[in-house]
């Protein structure tokens, strides 16, 4: 069975793979980089429609556990993450 790497986000929920195929680890990279621009951008986003953005605590939490998903030679997959 396939190692995977969960957030929790109060009811969002994204799994992907720690290591794994060149396909995997492409997808795993796109979507590591939407989340890169939603923390990026989306704060202000969040309070213009009088929501309360993600604390730069967690945000970093977050990005720092992306350095965990790794490609098939055991480099993260996306190294942008800070």
């Amino acid at each position: 069975m396939e190692s995977r790497h969960a957030v929790d986000c109060e009811r969002v929920v994204v799994l992907v793979p720690i290591v794994g195929a060149a396909h995997a680890t492409d997808d795993a990279a796109e979507a590591l980089k939407f989340f890169a621009w939603a923390y990026a951008k989306g704060g202000q986003m969040a309070e213009e429609l009088d929501f309360v953005p993600m604390p730069a605590k967690v945000v970093g939490a977050i990005q720092k556990s992306w350095q965990e998903i790794k490609d098939d030679k055991g480099q993260p997959v996306f190294a942008a993450a800070r």
